[in-house]
């Protein structure tokens, strides 16, 4: 056993090194002191300064701290309780012999956490790294026996492989912090941008937040390339997180480490802005995709979930988009099959405004047009005139002209902005049509434009345009 623990790096007990420039997030700091005699976990993909946000916690607590980066070796349960016991004896593995660790090391633990010398704080770092049952089943045991005055901290990328957290919840108590809460809020992302020597008005701010979500290594990247150009940027603030430095982050740090099946349903989720098991059995044609989308949730921190009923889900807005660009460069009939048939899916679920974005998306302009002439007098009915706007926008003036529906719902939406000109000229297109007089029945189709033009309130230049 000697020989097995020894192969571990002494580096490996001494924790992450101080960095300069760090946001505090002191926020959180109450999570923290609430999380006495219990555990803490910190979980969240790479990039959120889990270890940092930790190391700032440890270093203002007067107990004593023993720090434990994990690796694949503690997969061997006995490595794993060799090395927890050595930490916790203030010794590395290589002075085994003189510690006084004894050949039965769960008992050691048990005795060195429950009844410790002094009160600890015990930090396990990467704890994603333990995969194996009974290697869980060794910080189970920590928990189990944890002192009320020390603390157990987890730090990973994902959880480790347990299933008792839902028992620890009551006894210790478990205390989270994941991505959502690691991520900067904009005071905090002004603050890491200034420490860049970035000066941003508000317009700036909002705009590079929204897209990186607040994620702290994305807007040092987008912070570093904006600084080294004096702020100027190479590509619009809405398009930093394409740049590669970013997406070559992504992509080593969150992607490369998933299933080639996870990476494939992955891809194909990026076309999606939020989803359900439901929606991806139909539109991506899957059978049981709640289950893989709730252990993407849980198990990987990939999804983010966005009930508490692990029905709907969405992805890092950086993630979705790089993705779907990625999807679409090398399958791009499977790209435009994903948002037409998410086009319909949301068509029928009520979702008109999704339907047609998706449905714009794909660029079919068939099914565009006939999703925009099914949902658009409801919505001129209601005067939800700037989204039947933004609808028409869709089209050019070509694809307007040659469809009589467009004409009308673009003549109905001129009068609704009391733009009477302009309705008038739409009117007289309408009018114009060959063969109206003949299409009864498509009259018929379409006859619910006209409500929406006899019911609406009109200024004096609207009613010179009928």
């Amino acid at each position: 056993m000697s020989d097995l623990v020894s192969v571990r790096d002494r580096a490996r007990f001494s924790g992450p090194t101080k960095r300069t420039g760090v946001i505090a997030r002191s926020r959180l700091d109450e999570r923290y002191a609430s999380a006495n005699g219990q555990v803490l976990r910190v979980l969240a993909p790479a990039g959120y300064g889990k270890s940092t946000q930790v190391l700032r916690w440890v270093g203002g607590d007067e107990r004593r701290v023993h720090w434990l980066d994990l690796e694949p070796i503690d997969n061997d349960p006995l490595v794993l309780a060799h090395a927890i016991a050595a930490g916790l004896l203030d010794r590395t593995p290589q002075d085994h012999g003189a510690a006084t660790a004894r050949d039965a090391p769960l008992a050691d633990l048990v005795e060195l956490v429950s009844a410790p010398i002094e009160p600890f704080v015990l930090v396990l770092d990467d704890v994603h790294h333990i995969e194996g049952e009974e290697s869980s089943a060794v910080i189970d045991l920590l928990v189990d026996h944890l002192s009320p005055d020390s603390l157990l901290v987890l730090i990973g990328r994902s959880p480790h492989r347990s299933d008792s957290v839902a028992r620890h919840r009551l006894d210790p108590g478990v205390v989270d912090v994941t991505a959502v809460d690691l991520a900067l809020d904009l005071a905090e992302t002004e603050e890491m941008l200034a420490a860049l020597g970035l000066e941003t008005d508000m317009d700036m701010l909002v705009a590079i937040d929204e897209q990186f979500e607040g994620w702290p290594a994305g807007l040092r990247l987008a912070g570093q390339m904006l600084a080294t150009r004096g702020g100027d940027p190479v590509v619009p603030l809405d398009k930093l997180g394409d740049l590669a430095y970013v997406t070559d982050y992504v992509t080593q740090e969150w992607f490369a480490a998933l299933s080639p099946e996870d990476q494939v349903l992955l891809a194909e989720l990026g076309c999606l802005e939020r989803f359900s098991g439901a929606m991806c059995d139909a539109v991506l044609d899957r059978t049981d995709a709640a289950a893989t989308l709730r252990r993407l949730c849980r198990s990987e921190l990939m999804l983010i979930g966005l009930d508490e009923r692990d029905e709907w889900y969405r992805m890092h807005a950086v993630m979705a988009r790089w993705l779907s660009s990625r999807l679409r460069s090398v399958d791009p009939v499977r790209w435009r099959q994903i948002h037409v048939a998410a086009a319909r899916w949301w068509s029928a679920e009520g979702d008109a405004d999704l339907a047609i974005e998706h449905a714009a998306a794909a660029g079919d302009a068939d099914l565009l047009e006939d999703l925009v002439v099914e949902h658009c007098g409801p919505y001129a009915a209601r005067g939800l005139y700037s989204t039947i706007e933004r609808w028409l926008g869709c089209f050019d003036d070509n694809r307007i002209g040659d469809s009589l529906p467009l004409k009308q719902m673009q003549a109905v939406l001129n009068i609704g902005l009391g733009e009477g000109e302009r309705a008038l000229g739409w009117t007289r297109l309408c009018r114009t049509e060959p063969g109206l007089a003949d299409r009864a029945s498509e009259a018929s189709a379409t006859s619910w434009l006209i409500s929406p033009m006899r019911s609406t309130p009109r200024s004096r230049t609207c009613r010179h345009a009928i």
